[in-house]
């Protein structure tokens, strides 16, 4: 409902991408078939530059390509971001994905993290969509065999924040929830992307916790943050 919503709300085609789930395939196998959707996508795109509509699938041979965002929620929203990064660093770049243009990465309350926890996180509200207990399973569950939480899979900060490793990403928006533990790293994280030069808006909603509109379907206050900033003239 919330994709329905959104997509209706921004004029947008939304495309949810299907990946390997764990303890079967651990990660990076999402982060793998998250690009490969992304690659897919862009198939698609080149297909309809030169007209051959017969190759794509019928949904998207009316889809502008030129505004493409990668979005993701939770732990998706780590996927999208660790696809986002894939995309647009080294040996890739935004020229890689013409004539698709990747303009933004939206990522709704992620899931970054690291393995020490402050005061304040264990003080945080926990509710049935996020509690350090599920965490640790699902850390247990998802990391490869001998990985700890402060890999770079879940906890972005020592590769954005390293002076020896260049590093860029399309504008980003960060949706965040005060009554979510996980925002206050979050925050730390962004700090460090802004540091590194990436551009990135900080919309950080009150009185709220982790994905508070799965049971909120009809709540407007996220879609209309990410509506605002799909339908931004952002430049490719």
């Amino acid at each position: 409902m919330f994709c329905v919503n959104l997509a209706k709300r921004s004029q947008s085609i939304v495309v949810s991408a299907n990946y390997r789930l764990a303890p079967e395939h651990r990660f990076p196998a999402a982060f793998e078939d998250g690009f490969s959707a992304l690659k897919w996508l862009h198939s698609h795109s080149i297909h309809q530059s030169e007209s051959n509509h017969e190759l794509m699938d019928p949904w998207l041979v009316s889809a502008d390509f030129s505004r493409c965002f990668v979005a993701g929620e939770s732990a998706g929203g780590t996927l999208a971001y660790q696809v986002a990064r894939m995309a647009f660093n080294m040996p890739y770049s935004a020229a890689s994905w013409t004539p698709m243009c990747l303009k933004g990465v939206v990522l709704i309350h992620p899931g970054f993290m690291r393995g020490t926890r402050t005061p304040e996180e264990l003080a945080c509200y926990q509710d049935g969509f996020m509690n350090w207990n599920m965490v640790d399973t699902c850390m247990q569950l998802t990391l490869p065999q001998g990985c700890s939480i402060d890999d770079s899979y879940f906890n972005p900060l020592p590769i954005a924040s390293s002076p020896d490793c260049p590093f860029t990403l399309p504008k980003s928006l960060v949706l965040l929830a005060d009554k979510d533990a996980l925002h206050f790293y979050v925050l730390q994280c962004v700090e460090a992307l802004k540091d590194a030069c990436c551009q990135v808006d900080v919309v950080l909603e009150h009185g709220v916790g982790h994905v508070f509109y799965t049971v909120q379907p009809d709540s407007e206050q996220a879609q209309h943050s990410i509506a605002d900033f799909i339908n931004k003239d952002h430049k490719c």
